[in-house]
C-alpha cells in the first residue's frame, strides 16, 4: 500500500502486512512526523510508480519509540532555555537597580567617598555633595566713609531631601588672568536648612585689591545630617 505523510506529503511503499488489520503508528523518514496509519482499503498500486524511500514495520515501531523518547528531551531543552533567559533578565534588572542607586544617591556617595567625585565627572555627572545651591549671587561696588567697598549678595537653598548644616560661603577675588588675589569666608546666620528652605547672605570687604576684576562665590562642604 502507499503511505502519504500528512505533514510533508512524502509518499512511501509499505507492505500491507506491516500495517496490520487495525493500523499502526508510523513515522515519516523525511520530516519526522508520526501518525496512525489505517489498514489498507484499496489494492496495492503499480510497483513501477516512483516513491521517495521505503518504510517497514521495524521503522514504524522505531519511529513511535523515538517520538516518545525525544518529547521529554525537547521539553527539558525548552525549560533550560527559559531558565537562561530568566537569569539574564534578573541580572539586567539588578544592574539597572545598582546604577539607578548610584545616580540617585550620588551626592551622598561622593560625600562619604570623595574619590568617587572624579568618576562621576568622567561620565558627565556633577554630584552635589553639599545638597545646597546658590541662588542669583551678585556683587556691588560702593563708597563708604570715603573708602571703596565690595559687597556680595546671594541666597542658599537646600535642594536635597535631608536637613543639612549650612557651611560658610567662600568669596574669592580674581584678576584679569583669573588668578586669585584675595579670599574670605562668610558664615550664614541660619546654621541649618531643612529641605527646600533658603537663607540669604551679604558680606563686604573694604578697599578690595585694585587688580581684582572678578568675583567667585562658592559653597564649602558642610557636615551632612
Amino acid at each position: 500500500m502507499i503511505l502519504t505523510c500528512p505533514a510533508c506529503a512524502t509518499r512511501y511503499l509499505a507492505d500491507d502486512a506491516s500495517i496490520g488489520p487495525s493500523g499502526r503508528m508510523v513515522r515519516c523518514a523525511s520530516c519526522g512526523h508520526t501518525w496512525h496509519q489505517a489498514p489498507p482499503i484499496e489494492p496495492a498500486v503499480d510497483p513501477d510508480e516512483g516513491f521517495d524511500m521505503p518504510i517497514d514495520a521495524a521503522d514504524a515501531a522505531a519511529a513511535a519509540t523515538a517520538a516518545e523518547e525525544t518529547a521529554p528531551a525537547a521539553e527539558a531543552e525548552e525549560g533550560s532555555g527559559a531558565g537562561v533567559v530568566l537569569g539574564w533578565v534578573l541580572l539586567l534588572a539588578l544592574t539597572a537597580a545598582v546604577l539607578s542607586g548610584a545616580y540617585v544617591f550620588r551626592d551622598r556617595i561622593v560625600e562619604a567617598v570623595p574619590q568617587t567625585e572624579r568618576l562621576y565627572a568622567l561620565v558627565g555627572l556633577s554630584p552635589n555633595p553639599t545638597g545646597l545651591e546658590l541662588l542669583s549671587p551678585y556683587f556691588e561696588r560702593s563708597m563708604k566713609n570715603g573708602e571703596p567697598v565690595l559687597t556680595v549678595f546671594g541666597e542658599v537653598v537646600n535642594v536635597s531631601t535631608r536637613t543639612v548644616t549650612v557651611p560658610p560661603i567662600r568669596v574669592s577675588l580674581r584678576d584679569a588672568a583669573n588668578a586669585e588675589v584675595f579670599a574670605w569666608t562668610k558664615t550664614l546666620d541660619q546654621p541649618e536648612l531643612v529641605p527646600g528652605a533658603t537663607a540669604s547672605f551679604a558680606t563686604s570687604i573694604a578697599n578690595p585689591p585694585l587688580e581684582a576684576v572678578d568675583v567667585r562665590i562658592e559653597i564649602t562642604r558642610p557636615d551632612a545630617k
